[in-house]
């Protein structure tokens, strides 16, 4: 393994600092866009600061993008090594079974 190949990947794909800057730089941008969507609806509505529901509003748009960036990570760098074993188990319980049925209806 090359000494550059050393810095960025571990025993077990990415390493763990690396996925950690990879998803602040999913969530800041998110949280940016959610700020201004924030402004936006307090514009809109005329909403007061500080209120339960101003809070309510911001914490609910915030999560929002914390969720989007959490499910780009888990969709695209986590238990990489270990899909396919379990795609291909449940690809083949699933052939298994349409092929039971197709004898059934014979």
């Amino acid at each position: 393994m090359s000494k550059m190949r050393a810095v960025f990947m571990g025993e077990h794909q990415l390493r763990a600092g690396w996925r950690l800057i990879i998803f602040l730089a999913f969530v800041l941008p998110l949280g940016y866009g959610a700020g201004k969507i924030v402004d936006s609806l307090n514009a809109k509505l005329h909403a007061a600061t500080g209120t339960p529901w101003d809070i309510g509003m911001v914490m609910g748009i915030f999560a929002c993008a914390i969720f989007a960036a959490t499910g780009i990570m888990a969709r695209n760098f986590h238990g990489r090594h270990d899909a396919a074993p379990r795609l291909r188990v449940a690809h083949e319980k699933r052939r298994v079974a349409q092929a039971a049925s197709s004898r059934r209806e014979s």
